[in-house]
């Protein structure tokens, strides 16, 4: 037998650095609690102390975190509450000797139920109400071009320094001489609620309110300091903020006839109000201030107001507009494409048209029951939302992935194309502009014609179950059910047709299954 070389495995002894990670985490942490109960006197407190560092390659600096604080909670009689936290919010990312930063917080409690005055109110069980204010930091910037040392001052590299009557250059390196004084993001929350058991145990009630406030964000400031100073790009500091007002409201009411047959209904409701307080933005004026974003909700949607198509009746024979139509700016059109509302009336239509067309939710709600009847019980389940905006108009025309809704160039064409603008179709009203094969342009742009209520009523869950249980159950089935569950038996809502489909993954099902749940 001849024998050439040697078989070695390829790659055996060699590794592929194109995927190798490296991290190295270290953490640690301590506490130390309290606590006692003496007389009328309930004591509790707690001291703790947590660090982590990680490092990952490539990376310029650790990710540093230190945090170190105590909590107390006292009780008096079982009637007032007062507790309180201080805690030291660390980061790497601030100047040494200035990176720990206080976060206080407080609460206070009265169960009202528990004084003299209300022992001759039978139908309260239970009654407390309560308050709080606490302040919470952190160093999540959110952006990996403002992470690091951005309190110090900053530069740029700039271009050519050129000399020697032009013989000769160097490259300019120019140096800014504002210094980003930064501290922590903090956010600053406020609340108040009561919660309440009536009658008998039989009512359970929670009311809350809520503020919370996001307070010096870490902005690069590009408007602040715009190019023509030297700075565009470069200073970062704590300035955008936002505000989160709210209320909540849960309720369960459960009606018992005997220990066989009652039912327990209920809901909750969540309503919010997010309004940007601060923001680097550009100094609009006159008519165009109508675009400033501060004091507008922080999930407004912005985009040109959509005043229906344009008609044959918009155009000259030679193609031209009217006179009296604003001119369009994003390429040209013809019957059937959007018409824009010229908002701060220049005679042209741009991004200074822009206004509010929509926002996030606003409310969110839901409704249960739950009926027993010896070993049969009913679950239904449903889930609401009010006030929210979503939009159809997701292609950009270049991927053939997109244009489900919004049918643009030579993407596959969806059932929505049957409904567009054309020789058959001439409502200005149609629910999608003239067909193209050539590039949206005038239609493809962010606009109120493709936004639309998403407003809705859902039935997630509806659950019959049978229980085994009582002297004739056989033994394997003791402490066991059967159940027979629907999910999505019921979709309300006026635009649900854009969101069942779901084009780009699983649509929206309805789903019937049934299940044993048992032990052995």
């Amino acid at each position: 037998v001849l024998i050439h070389g040697t078989d070695i495995p390829r790659d055996q002894y060699n590794t592929n650095n194109s995927n190798s990670t490296f991290n190295r985490q270290l953490t640690f942490y301590g506490s130390l609690g309290y606590d006692r109960s003496f007389g009328k006197h309930d004591v509790s407190v707690l001291a703790l102390l947590y660090g982590n560092s990680l490092s990952t390659e490539n990376s310029f600096q650790k990710q540093v975190i230190f945090h170190t604080g105590a909590s107390f909670n006292y009780m008096y009689d079982k009637r007032y509450v007062v507790e309180g936290s201080l805690m030291g919010i660390g980061s790497k990312k601030l100047p040494a000797g200035d990176n720990i930063e206080l976060a206080p917080s407080a609460g206070v409690a009265w169960v009202i139920s528990e004084e003299s005055f209300m022992e001759n109110i039978s139908f309260i069980n239970y009654l407390k109400v309560r308050a709080s204010y606490g302040i919470t930091k952190n160093d999540s910037w959110g952006n990996n071009n403002i992470d690091y040392y951005r309190y110090t001052n900053t530069f740029v590299r700039g271009g050519s320094f050129i000399y020697s009557n032009g013989t000769f250059s160097n490259g300019q390196t120019t140096y800014s001489t504002v210094a980003n004084e930064i501290y922590l993001q903090k956010r600053e929350d406020i609340s108040a609620g009561l919660k309440a058991v009536l009658l008998d145990n039989s009512l359970h009630l929670d009311l809350g309110w809520f503020k919370s406030h996001s307070i010096g964000n870490l902005t690069e400031m590009a408007y602040t300091y715009p190019q023509i100073l030297g700075f565009e790009n470069l200073i970062a500091t704590n300035f955008n903020s936002n505000i989160t007002t709210g209320i909540e409201l849960g309720m369960n009411y459960t009606f018992r006839i005997s220990d066989d047959f009652y039912t327990t209904v209920g809901g909750n409701l969540l309503n919010i109000n997010p309004v940007i307080t601060k923001i680097d933005e550009p100094l609009y004026e006159g008519v165009d201030a109508a675009l400033l974003r501060e004091g507008t909700p922080t999930d407004a949607m912005w985009a040109l107001v959509a005043d229906g198509l344009y008609s044959e009746n918009d155009f000259n024979p030679d193609g031209s507009l009217v006179d009296g139509l604003p001119e369009p700016t994003f390429g040209a059109v013809q019957p059937g494409d959007i018409k824009y509302l010229d908002q701060n009336d220049d005679g042209i239509i741009n991004q200074l048209d822009q206004r509010i067309v929509g926002h996030g939710i606003r409310t969110q709600y839901s409704a249960h029951i739950d009926f027993r009847y010896k070993n049969i019980g009913l679950f239904v389940i449903g889930t609401g939302r009010l006030g929210d905006s979503n939009t159809r108009n997701e292609s950009d025309g270049n991927n053939v992935k997109e244009g489900y809704f919004q049918v643009i160039g030579n993407v596959k064409y969806s059932e929505y194309a049957l409904q567009a603008y054309g020789p058959d179709n001439k409502d200005v009203n149609a629910l999608h502009p003239r067909l193209t094969a050539a590039s949206g342009g005038n239609n493809d742009r962010n606009s109120s014609f493709w936004v639309y209520e998403n407003d809705s009523f859902t039935l997630p869950t509806v659950q019959l179950t049978y229980f085994f249980k009582g002297r004739n159950t056989l033994s394997f089935l003791k402490d066991s059910h059967v159940y027979l569950r629907g999910g999505n038996l019921l979709v309300l809502g006026k635009n649900k047709a854009f969101t069942e489909v779901n084009p780009y993954g699983a649509p929206r099902t309805k789903s019937l299954v049934m299940g044993i749940v048992t032990s052995f």
